[in-house]
């Protein structure tokens, strides 16, 4: 996008910027994984300053943070909707003025919003998942049978959900650090309060990405490269707002069965049902510790940004 908007006015950045997000929106809509990796791909690389320029990084970083800023720009998917649903009477009357151009980047960084959190917090759209479980049976069926074909597609799944998380991740991670660096270039764009991402079972399922830094590369679950963007995610979190600060200072993570520091691994159901009541967690410095300790011997980025995160959350940090 760099060499396209070099030389333009800041309206032609936003048309050309909400353009883009629409067709990368469309692409991660499809019910297709290639698709949507493409559109995932297409996001990322909008996110990054150095490949899509720093106007158009920062409109699409307010998007995906959930900014509710308004640009007098006409969709594609409006034009048509207004097409379909006007006469000519009406359209002549209302015309596709600044109203209509609002409501049109409103509604494309809402939906953009909606769907990268819906992500984030690994809420598989069933309708989706159920379309690609049926087409890749149809791939299937020749060679295999039934059962294996249902555990197969369910590990390409699984595989498959876990990589879009993981772009995901250095999506919002890009995100949230182009909003506090250059937001003092842009003080007329409202920035988001990014409360969506401070709920708790968000910060959970960060915590138990950085639980999982230990893991070994190529595993479905969590591991190093993933827990480096969590921890990430968090330090900026904490330094973008006090609410930021005090909702991950004050996290934990809640331990059970899949975390065996506290459980016994022969106690019996029962007990662990009652310890359920008052269970203890693992505070957020003792699991960046662990991530820091696990950086030092095998993943560099991951011990910087463990060290940045403990120094910010411990008043260290400059």
């Amino acid at each position: 996008l760099q060499p396209h908007i070099k030389n333009k006015t800041i309206s032609q950045v936003t048309q050309t910027t909400f353009q883009t997000l629409e067709r990368v929106l469309d692409l991660m809509e499809k019910d297709r994984y290639d698709a949507q990796l493409l559109g995932i791909k297409s996001l990322l690389l909008l996110t990054d300053i150095n490949t899509s320029g720093l106007e158009c990084a920062y409109m699409t970083s307010l998007c995906i943070l959930g900014s509710k800023m308004r640009f007098s720009y006409v969709s594609t998917r409006q034009q048509q909707l207004l097409q379909h649903s006007h006469s000519n009477k009406d359209r002549n009357r209302t015309g596709t003025g600044a109203s209509t151009g609002t409501a049109g980047t409103t509604w494309t960084a809402m939906k953009l919003h909606e769907k990268i959190l819906s992500i984030v917090m690994r809420q598989v759209d069933k309708n989706t998942s159920h379309r690609q479980q049926q087409s890749s049976s149809a791939s299937f069926k020749k060679n295999r049978n039934n059962n294996n074909s249902n555990n197969h597609n369910s590990n390409i799944e699984n595989q498959y959900n876990s990589t879009l998380r993981g772009y995901i991740m250095h999506i919002v991670t890009n995100a949230l650090q182009n909003l506090i660096d250059y937001n003092h270039q842009f003080p007329l764009l409202p920035q988001p309060s990014c409360k969506e991402f401070m709920n708790k079972k968000l910060i959970h399922l960060l915590l138990d990405d950085i639980n999982g830094c230990t893991r070994p590369p190529m595993t479905i679950l969590s591991t190093a490269h993933e827990a480096t963007f969590s921890v990430k995610f968090l330090h900026l979190l904490a330094s973008y707002s006090e609410e930021g600060f005090h909702c991950v200072h004050t996290s934990s993570l809640p331990t059970g069965n899949n975390i065996h520091y506290h459980h016994n691994d022969s106690a019996s159901t029962s007990t662990l049902a009652s310890s359920k009541t008052h269970r203890s967690c693992i505070p957020i410095l003792q699991l960046l510790d662990k991530a820091y300790h696990a950086g030092l011997s095998s993943h560099r980025a991951l011990e910087v940004e463990a060290k940045i995160a403990m120094d910010i959350l411990t008043g260290c940090y400059k």
